[in-house]
C-alpha cells in the first residue's frame, strides 16, 4: 500500500470505465509536482466520492465542536480567574480615630 499526498488535483478523467485522478503536492520551493493517481472503478466511484465528502463533513463537525468546547472552557477559565481577581471581597478598612480623640491626646489637653 503507497501513501499519496494530496495538496491539489491536476487532471480528472474518465478512462475505459475507471475515474482518474491525477494527485500533486506541493515541493520544497512551492513549485507542484505529481504525487500519485488515484484510480476508481466508474461503477463505484459515486459511492467512493459520497463516503469522502461525509467522512469529510462528520470531519469538519467534530472540529467545529472541539473548537467551540476549547473556547467555551477557556472563556470558563477566564470568568473565573476574573472573578477571583477582580470580585474577592476587599478586607474591612480600619477607621483611624481622628488625633484628638486618641487617649494620649485627650489626657494631655
Amino acid at each position: 500500500m503507497s501513501v499519496i499526498l494530496i495538496d491539489g488535483l491536476k487532471a480528472v478523467g474518465f478512462h475505459n470505465g475507471i475515474l482518474r485522478i491525477e494527485c500533486v503536492e506541493a515541493g520544497p520551493n512551492g513549485e507542484e509536482r505529481p504525487s500519485g493517481t488515484l484510480l476508481i472503478p466508474g461503477n463505484q466511484a459515486s459511492q467512493v466520492l459520497k463516503a469522502l465528502v461525509g467522512a469529510t463533513q462528520e470531519l469538519d463537525k467534530r472540529l467545529r465542536e472541539a473548537a467551540r468546547a476549547t473556547a467555551a472552557d477557556q472563556r470558563q477559565r477566564l470568568r473565573r480567574s476574573a472573578r477571583g481577581a477582580f470580585c474577592r471581597k476587599a478586607p474591612p478598612r480600619q477607621r483611624r480615630r481622628p488625633f484628638y480623640l486618641h487617649k494620649e491626646a485627650r489626657s494631655q489637653g
